[in-house]
């Protein structure tokens, strides 16, 4: 007997226990990475991360891929480092507070543009830190910059797009950053009936720009709110009842 369940392409790995979640949610979950990340930390640049450890500085966050380079850096540093941290709410969010476990979280946003707006709020902001990686999107440091805060940006880990001819018809394709649209239509089409899921309006937008597919935005920008709005999707369309 043929699965009816929704088939849904995912642009990156997930962990099992979110393949399980959507399992449950009625989904037919398959993974296939579009971007490869790593580290890119030169020793120069691993000085100047540790010379930062021990001042107060406003740190900008908007990829897990970013706090996760940046807390990797020998001396891994313990207790309240003295930063105050504004990055993406969501995955982003909670690795930022596992990290650096002393810091002040001052600024939240849905995406890049959202977080720039939320860093201009903050009163006699002059300075921040933008780790970042080398496909790193202009909008947030090109908004603060002229509103005369001064971005000392370092980029920290890269990305680098693996394209994929994916043959098979999905229901839907869920991605989770522009860097994987990008990958992903280097070398493919949409079927006029797949649905496109988009873990947030930046990622949205990105899609709007190489397809006409509906394209539908995660209410919250992390991983599990997205298969929720994926289950959610197919189950008020009754496209698989």
């Amino acid at each position: 007997m043929p699965d009816e369940r929704p088939h849904i392409l995912c642009t990156r790995v997930l962990d099992d226990a979110l393949i399980r979640s959507a399992a449950d949610k009625g989904l037919q979950l398959e993974c296939r990475p579009f971007i490869r990340t790593g580290p890119a930390l030169t020793p120069s640049l691993e000085q100047t991360l540790k010379s930062l450890f021990g001042k107060s500085i406003t740190a900008v966050f908007t990829s897990v891929h970013a706090v996760e380079t940046v807390a990797s850096c020998p001396p891994r540093p313990g207790g309240s480092t003295g930063w105050h941290i504004a990055c993406l709410a969501g995955t982003t969010q909670t690795a930022a507070a596992s990290a650096f476990p002393g810091a002040d979280i001052i600024a939240l946003g849905a995406d890049a543009g959202t977080l720039a707006g939320a860093l201009l709020e903050v009163p006699g902001l002059q300075e921040v830190y933008f780790f970042c990686g080398n496909l790193r999107r202009d909008e947030l440091p090109r908004r603060l910059s002229a509103a005369g805060i001064t971005v000392n940006e370092l980029k920290v880990y890269e990305t680098v797009p693996v394209p994929a001819t994916v043959p098979e018809e999905f229901d839907g394709i869920c991605f989770f950053s522009p860097s994987a649209v990008k990958s992903f239509f280097t070398l493919n089409r949409l079927p006029a009936a797949t649905v496109c899921f988009a873990i947030g309006g930046t990622t949205a937008r990105e899609l709007d720009a190489f397809t006409g597919n509906p394209v539908v935005v995660s209410p919250k920008p992390n991983a599990a709110q997205l298969l929720d709005t994926i289950a959610d999707y197919f189950k008020n369309n009754n496209r698989h009842a």
